[in-house]
């Protein structure tokens, strides 16, 4: 029986329906900095209902991609959420799944997304104003290696606002970031991110 994919609908950090899937989704870079530290692989430990998520998630969009998208749409169209945040764990993943986003952000011009992404080389062609994009930069003193301008390709660093963790000095916007106060039901801030003009800075968590 082919899966189908798990939305879940909240958490305790209010982000809101969101959608996830494993670590296979990662770019390569991701096995290099962010892995060793990765809160959701962290929960995945901790949870078998996570892991469970998204493992299914993973195996739901390599099934069958079309019903994965219609079962996103069916949902949407159903809730109406005011936001919605992609890939809590894991990431973009592929082409082909950066493309659905786009689209259903561009049929859904009421409901604003998110994501946050280190697959910079799949981040192209026109984004919908309703879909906000955030770089992941990884810095110094949070495990693995940091990342360096080197990773990020210019076009993409100049297009796209980023979110900071560690020690981050080197990159240009991270002393004044806005620093994340973890409560995204209260603040709702990097859905509008590139409106600001800032970055935002995560603590490890």
């Amino acid at each position: 029986m082919k899966a189908l994919p798990s939305i879940i609908n909240n958490n305790t950090k209010g982000v809101g329906p969101n959608i996830s899937r494993g670590r296979d989704t990662c770019p390569p870079i991701a096995y290099e900095t962010c892995i060793f530290k990765c809160y959701d692989a962290k929960f995945c430990k901790m949870r078998a209902s996570v892991r469970k998520n998204r493992t299914n998630n993973s195996r739901a969009w390599k099934d069958d991609p079309i019903a994965f998208e219609n079962t996103l749409r069916k949902y949407l169209t159903r809730r109406k959420p005011n936001t919605w945040r992609w890939q809590v764990g894991g990431d973009v993943g592929s082409q082909e799944y950066w493309e659905m986003m786009k689209r259903i952000a561009r049929d859904f011009p009421a409901i604003r997304f998110l994501v946050f992404s280190k697959w910079f080389d799949l981040l192209r062609g026109r984004v919908p104003g309703n879909l906000a994009v955030i770089l992941s930069i990884w810095g110094k003193g949070v495990g693995g290696r940091h990342m360096t301008k080197a990773d990020v390709p210019y076009r993409v660093r100049k297009r796209f606002p980023m979110a900071f963790t560690g020690d981050c000095t080197a990159w240009e916007g991270f002393d004044d970031a806005v620093r994340c106060n973890g409560q995204c039901d209260a603040c709702g801030m990097c859905w509008d991110l590139k409106k600001t003009g800032k970055n935002v800075r995560f603590e490890l968590h």
